[in-house]
This record gives structure tokens, sequence and C-alpha cells, in this order.
């Protein structure tokens, strides 16, 4: 298996493949390996660090290759010899519609992967090939023991709406509080998981549109009381006043209300922490990991080969956690 991967910058939905990248590594019936393309940014970030050599193709030589694996817009890095193997599609955000050359991409033969089912629909009268829901998983660092919280410590996620952070920002601190607003710069995971996990009250500004907004999950399993914006992409784990706070996009005062009530109401504080920490439970990485497998478990079998038993393979940094996966295959 080869996945092919031109990194611009470091997101989410980079670290998402390298996730599945683990996961296939650990198949025991794959033996998986990336190229990145002359000038890919991989190296700018910890994303990528620590890649076994013999896990790095040096080209895409397709040669024994059954299957490729590719995300955005990484078609046109597809060798001219690529005919034989299936395309393994991960689709990450509902941008695919809108856009004509993503959507292009839709209408080609692959085998796609989504993160939720609300996704996997909206693609679906596109998508020309069998669609699977991957549930994501959550780093277990998320949901560790907790750092010392200072009382009413206010972090703010400000990276996909800067402007509107900023404002958040100062506004809170005309009221007294003294938020830690995190811009865009990229911050290596471990290190946000742990501001996460040290904060009280995590305000999460989301795009207007998402596929899976992951940070507000990261920290419900902190045990953060957890504000997002509510947008698309986040409908299927913050639940208002119950896993969260929910103001609608861009109103700046509905974001100081919900900021405020959230310091000041404590039945509010306990049932978002502990609902948020059960909706947290059921996204571990295990989970996403064996869901991974059953469908590559599936493209095995479609292609004949039947080496999708046995033990996995302990590489790449495994997981651990606990949850059964819900999965969806449409075939």
């Amino acid at each position: 298996m080869l996945f092919i991967r031109e990194v611009r910058r470091p997101t989410g939905g980079n670290i998402k493949v390298r996730d599945y990248f683990g996961h296939a590594a650990a198949h025991p019936g794959i033996d998986a390996t990336v190229w990145f393309p002359p000038g890919s940014n991989h190296q700018s970030n910890d994303i990528w660090a620590g890649l076994p050599a013999d896990h790095l193709a040096a080209t895409p030589d397709m040669s024994g290759i059954s299957f490729v694996c590719i995300n955005g817009k990484d078609w046109p890095l597809l060798p001219d010899d690529t005919a034989a193997a299936e395309i393994i599609h991960f689709v990450q955000h509902p941008g695919y519609l809108a856009d004509p050359v993503l959507r292009g991409y839709l209408e080609r033969p692959a085998r796609r992967i989504c993160t939720t089912p609300i996704l996997a629909d909206q693609i679906a009268p596109v998508a020309n090939g069998p669609i699977h829901v991957v549930p994501i998983g959550l780093h277990p660092a998320c949901a560790a023991a907790h750092r010392p919280r200072k009382r009413h410590r206010i972090t703010i996620l400000g990276a996909k709406q800067p402007e509107f952070a900023a404002r958040l920002d100062k506004r809170l601190r005309a009221l007294g509080h003294e938020p830690e607003l995190l811009d865009g710069r990229w911050r290596p995971h471990a290190e946000q998981v742990g501001i996460i996990r040290a904060t009280d009250v995590l305000v999460a500004l989301p795009n207007r549109v998402e596929g899976f907004y992951l940070p507000a999950l990261e920290g419900m399993a902190a045990g953060c009381i957890v504000i997002c914006s509510d947008v698309a992409g986040t409908y299927g784990h913050c639940i208002a006043a119950e896993t969260c706070l929910q103001p609608p996009f861009g109103d700046l005062d509905a974001h100081v209300r919900a900021v405020l009530r959230a310091i000041d109401d404590r039945g509010l504080r306990a049932r978002l922490i502990r609902n948020g920490r059960e909706m947290a439970s059921r996204h571990s990485m295990p989970a996403e990991r064996r869901a991974f497998h059953a469908v590559l478990d599936l493209a095995l079998a479609a292609s004949g080969d039947q080496r999708s038993s046995g033990a996995e393979k302990p590489v790449l940094g495994e997981r651990t956690g606990r949850e059964t996966p819900t999965q969806r295959a449409a075939l």
C-alpha cells in the first residue's frame, strides 16, 4: 500500500492521514509506505516525525502496489501506472461538493473513507465507488491525568477565526478576565493538548463549515467546559447545553455570554463536563483502528488477497483506549 501525501502546511487533516498511515502499517496484511513529492513541507512540523526509513518511499514506485491512498488535491500526483491499483480516497470535509476540482475527484472510481455518516451521505450522490465511515479517534493524551487547573482559566482557539478571536479576547479582558489566545502558529499536537488539559473554559472557534471539528472533542475529553461556535461539522459531538455551549457563529455578544455562563453556573459546568467526557469516550484511537482495518479487510477480500487475519503489527506508536466503533459501508 502506497500513501501519496503532499504537505503544504500542518493541519488536522494531515494529522488524520498520519493516523491512517499508522493504522495501515499495523495491519497484518498490509505493507505500507508513504511518498512525499518534491516540495512537500512535511519536515517543517512534527506530524510525520519518527517515520522509520523502511516506510518511506523514495519514488512513487507502483511495482507490487495493490492500493494507493490519497487525500484532498493529491490526485494529480498519482503515477501513470496506477490503473492496476485500487484508490483509497480520504474525504474529510464537505468542501468537495462546492469545489469543482474536488467534486471531479469524487467522480473518479475509488473506495472512500469519511469520518462521519453525515459527510458520507453528502458525497454519496456524487461519489463513484463504495463509501465507508471510520469514526474519528482521539489521542489518549487528551484524557490523561489532568494538570492542575487555574480556576476560570480561559483558552481561545483562534487559528481559524483570528479576527473574531482577537475581538473576543479584548471583550473578555475588558470584563476582568485574562484568556490565553492561541493564534495560527503551529504547535506540536502534544503541546496543544497540554494547554487544553490545563484549561477550565475552552472557547473553540471553527470554520463556518467543518468536516469534523476535533478540538471541541479534545476539550471534552480533557474535562473542559467547551464553548464551540455552532457550525456544520460539530453536530455529532457538540450538543448544545449538554456537551458544550454553542453560540451562533460570528456572534460576539453570544460568545461572551457563553463564557460568563460557563464560569458562573455550577450546575451547568458539572453537566457539561460529565456529558462531554462521556461523548469523548465514544471516540478512541483503537476503535478508529479497528474500523479502518475492517475497511482494509474488505479491500483485501475484494482484491482476492486473503491476508487480512492475524495480530496487528506493533508499529508507529500504537495508541490505546477503548470503544466499540459504529461503522457503515455503502457497497
